[in-house]
């Protein structure tokens, strides 16, 4: 009956080269101090990034100015692009007038 005899699997045996225990100790107190803080939070943790940075902006330099001088700006293009369509099919009538 050798035909259907198994082999034990190997074992495996990692021995580690190098150990710090300062660090599993920092390791420790992080998650230690972690958990405390989560316990002690009641829900769960929302960034207010964008706050952070609109303060701090304002802070700094002070509210932003919002200037109506946009809308102004796109009638006077508004205004110029109809006041050339307007030249240019004048002179496009009087020409193809004096061509007659």
């Amino acid at each position: 009956m050798a035909f259907l005899k198994s082999e034990r699997p190997k074992q495996f045996n990692y021995i580690p080269r190098f150990y710090d225990e300062q660090k599993e100790e920092l390791h420790d107190r992080i998650k230690k101090a972690k958990a405390k803080a989560n316990s002690s939070k009641s829900g769960e943790y929302v960034p207010n990034l964008k706050g952070q940075f609109k303060k701090k902006h304002e802070a700094l330099w002070g509210q932003p100015v919002k200037s109506k001088g946009r809308s102004m700006g796109r009638w006077m293009v508004l205004i110029i692009y109809a006041t050339l369509v307007i030249a240019i099919l004048y002179l496009i009538i009087n020409l193809l007038s004096q061509l007659q």
